[in-house]
């Protein structure tokens, strides 16, 4: 992400009940201990409530089987190499790249976490979303309507439908990293 430690503590309300484990961090510019406690109010907050990561709710012939194609990397019916590239067209179809960008490929992954709490699934949405974020800054001086990562369809959609229900539904989970969480927030701000 374009956005830096400091840009996201400012654009957060420090005064807000609950952040001022938060605020005494970043007033002493130590930002390590700020994203820590940052995290750790997400984590042990009871209000504002959100409709994001609860439990599963699968059928009885439900199977971690597609969760399971996306760790190697068939996504979308098409095999992707080891290494995600993520500006890949393997169909050279534009479309196609929207709805890679949307991420809806990865909700198998956020309900197989769900329901076997297995570390498999969190480690590889950090991947995904990590090197997601790595090799897609938000563009500058556009909407990025000229970029399908950025599109803002594709963006509405990755974050409501998929980004949201991942970050709270790991938010306590070890193979998620606590990086990849902070940078989530600052992609959101994106």
């Amino acid at each position: 992400p374009r956005m830096t430690d400091p840009g996201l503590f400012e654009e957060l309300d420090l005064s807000f009940p609950g952040m001022e484990a938060v605020a005494r961090a970043v007033k002493r510019e130590d930002w390590k201990g700020a994203r820590r406690a940052l995290l750790e109010y997400l984590r042990s907050r009871t209000k504002p409530r959100h409709i994001y990561g609860r439990k599963a709710e699968v059928g009885g012939d439900w199977s971690t089987a597609a969760a399971d194609r996306i760790c190697e990397h068939h996504i979308q019916g098409q095999q992707l190499g080891r290494e995600i590239d993520w500006r890949a067209n393997p169909i050279g179809y534009l479309e196609w790249m929207h709805a890679f960008n949307r991420h809806y490929f990865m909700e198998p992954l956020i309900t197989a976490y769900k329901v076997t709490k297995s570390e498999k699934y969190a480690r590889e949405m950090d991947y995904l979303i990590s090197t997601w974020i790595a090799t897609n800054p938000v563009p500058v001086d556009n909407n990025g309507g000229g970029d399908p990562a950025w599109e803002t369809l594709s963006t509405a959609c990755r974050i409501y439908m998929v980004w949201m229900e991942m970050f709270f539904a790991l938010l306590d989970e070890s193979g998620f990293r606590d990086q990849t969480r902070i940078d989530m927030l600052k992609s959101f701000w994106d």
